[in-house]
């Protein structure tokens, strides 16, 4: 009997049920790699109705070079293909008016199978983004009512958590942290090979938050450090570009967080992802990796935002047109 387990177990849990069923490796892979393939559709479905990705081959080119990680790393029998395909199906669930709960439910569901402190980081977006918007509407008897009706389960929760990581439920947490990243970077300092295993000693914050995201970048001919020093380089200007975007047009990434509502849900756990986990990265094989837990988000308010710039400047030429045509009859 195959018995439910959690992370690397629930890996050995499915690769065990494939076993009894007799169903060999490749045909393994071969069926698990159906699910990156949701995740592209998924990630699609989202960004179909942007101005730029009306035309399906604009959308394919420019999530090669930006987004294909996701499908690199989440093919096969990995962890990654499951975390994924929960990240994406948490974008799914999330309009600017609404929440998909039954959606969102299967998503939080697959990630604390697999990837539990993430399923636990939405949860805190999520409570966070409620009791904002119950303060901000001034509805206290609600806002107090929630909390209450939570408290148990988000105990709960926590100390599963805590647990999962073997960590002592206590204040004293972040200490503990530093400390296990400590103890992890030294123990693999044999490994460092000035590639992807290199240490941060001696780095500074915005040096690492850098290393983490669009780091190794390799020119060479080796087609695997090709391929990601291109989708790092791309990606770095997809950031650069947003950022001063966002410095060039305050007033209207101002009306873009007023505007998309729910959406506001997902900055929120940009936030609670960039506080820590870049910081306690050692090994940079594994942020290539660890980073589409937040790039698939990222990457998708980024064109949000873009495609709202354009619609705001295509509008402001549609009326400026009917203005200068009212004139012109008068």
């Amino acid at each position: 009997m195959v018995e439910f387990g959690i992370r690397n177990e629930a890996l050995i849990k499915i690769a065990s049920l494939y076993k009894i069923l007799g169903i060999n490796y490749l045909n393994v892979a071969l069926s698990l790699n159906v699910l990156s393939s949701i995740t592209f559709l998924i990630f699609y479905i989202k960004v179909r109705k942007f101005y730029f990705f009306k035309n399906f081959i604009y959308f394919f080119i420019l999530f090669m070079l930006i987004n294909s990680g996701i499908l690199f790393w989440g093919n096969s029998l990995l962890k990654e293909n499951f975390i994924f395909l929960g990240m994406s199906l948490f974008l799914l669930s999330i309009s600017k008016n609404g929440i998909n709960f039954k959606i969102i439910t299967l998503s939080l569901i697959i990630l604390f199978i697999f990837r539990p402190f993430v399923g636990f980081m939405l949860i805190v977006s999520l409570v966070l983004f409620i009791n904002g918007k119950l303060i901000l509407n001034k509805k206290i008897t609600n806002f107090v009512l929630f909390n209450t009706i939570i408290s148990l389960p988000a105990f709960i929760i926590t100390v599963f958590i805590f647990k999962q990581y073997n960590f002592e439920f206590s204040l004293n947490f972040f200490n503990d942290l530093i400390n296990r990243v400590n103890s992890m970077k030294a123990s693999n300092t044999s490994y460092y090979d000035g590639t992807l295993t290199i240490s941060l000693d001696g780095t500074t914050t915005f040096a690492r938050y850098i290393m983490y995201y669009f780091y190794p970048i390799k020119l060479t001919i080796n087609p695997l450090y090709l391929l990601i020093t291109i989708q790092n380089l791309f990606n770095f200007l997809l950031m650069s570009v947003f950022f001063l975007t966002v410095f060039l047009k305050f007033k209207l990434f101002l009306e873009l967080i007023k505007r998309i509502k729910y959406y506001n849900i997902l900055f929120i756990y940009i936030l609670i992802y960039n506080s820590f986990v870049p910081l306690t990265s050692y090994n940079l094989g594994i942020s290539l990796r660890q980073k589409w837990m937040l790039l698939i988000v990222s990457s998708y308010l980024i064109f949000y935002f873009f495609d709202f710039i354009f619609d705001k400047t295509r509008k402001n030429r549609r009326d400026i047109k009917k203005f200068k045509t009212v004139i012109a009859k008068n």
